[in-house]
């Protein structure tokens, strides 16, 4: 994890590794978050756009393995999700492989509501690789797969 220190006082909390794949950028989002550590990640995702030059992009984010987030994380996560839209986000799927409804939850608390995008959350890797890297008839809004 990348320590990218905000204006607050706190160091993040919550661990994070990003990958570039052909179709998709891969988070793998593991423990319990603070608004520091969304922070910290937002930035390196647009850092390695920024670096890539994509302009319509899609994200895949593994968290399987995050526990929870405060508060404040889940309302920099919506406002880093809008600027992520600016940046041409396009898709965002969820892997979720365990049973914690609060990550959904929280998850799903952090989209904006837009049509700008769409968002799934998938219980396998391979099923949400599949819907990130077809781009053909994007469906708005919610979804479990």
């Amino acid at each position: 994890m990348n320590i990218v220190k905000s204006a607050s006082s706190f160091y993040p909390h919550g661990e994070y590794s990003i990958f570039v794949r052909k179709a998709y950028l891969l988070v793998h989002a593991s423990g319990a978050w603070n608004a520091e550590a969304k922070h910290a990640v937002h930035c390196e995702i647009i850092s390695t756009l920024n670096r890539l030059k994509r302009s319509n992009w899609n994200l895949l984010v593994d968290i399987s393995e995050f526990e929870l987030g405060t508060p404040d994380f889940q309302q920099i996560g919506l406002i880093g999700k809008r600027r992520l839209l600016e940046l041409g986000l396009q898709r965002v799927a969820y892997i979720n492989r365990g049973t914690k409804q609060a990550g959904y939850r929280q998850i799903q608390a952090m989209q904006p509501n837009s049509s700008m995008y769409s968002w799934r959350l998938f219980d396998s890797a391979s099923n949400a690789e599949r819907w990130i890297s077809n781009c053909d008839g994007m469906k708005t809004g919610p979804s479990i797969c």
